[in-house]
This record gives C-alpha cells, structure tokens and sequence, in this order.
C-alpha cells in the first residue's frame, strides 16, 4: 500500500485510485481474519491508516463521479432535464 500510495500524482488515473482503495479493503479484511496472529497495537495503526487513505481514495472517486456526471449535464439538459434534478442527480 505505501509503495501504491507513493507513487499517487496529480496525473493518476481515476481507475488506479479506485484499484488501490479496493485493496486497502481487502488488506483489512485480511486483518481482521488473521487478527489473532496479528499484534494488536501494529493492526489497529494499520487499520486506522487503512481507514484514513480509503477515505480520501474514497471522496476522491466520489468528486470523479460527479465529475464525469456533470460532462453529461450538457446532453440531459438538451433532452429536457431540468436544473434541479441535473443537482439532484449529482449530489
């Protein structure tokens, strides 16, 4: 994950992200099947890292989303949406 995360820029794609905030998932899902092998001062500073970048992985997907929601505004707009539910839409 740090080694992923490192190489996060300005230039990364949305789809990478997206890949690297699945598997922080599932390294804490990981984490909690082999939590009895695991000590658990370095599982919870690796859990709450964990949780930290997915949230941040996770409201960035979610501004992509809109993002690429918005692109389409123009072509809904045209076929006779409305403004309110064009923002209902991405909200």
């Amino acid at each position: 994950m740090a080694r992923d995360g490192g190489l996060i820029g300005a230039d990364s794609p949305a789809a990478d992200l997206h890949e690297l905030r699945k598997r922080c998932k599932e390294l804490r899902y990981a984490l909690d099947v082999f939590a009895p092998l695991v000590n658990p001062a370095a599982r919870k500073r690796a859990v709450t890292d964990l949780k930290g970048l997915q949230d941040v992985l996770g409201r960035f997907q979610d501004s992509e989303v809109q993002r690429l929601a918005l692109r389409g505004s123009p072509r809904m707009m045209a076929q006779g949406t409305t403004a309110g539910a064009m923002l209902a839409w991405v909200s």
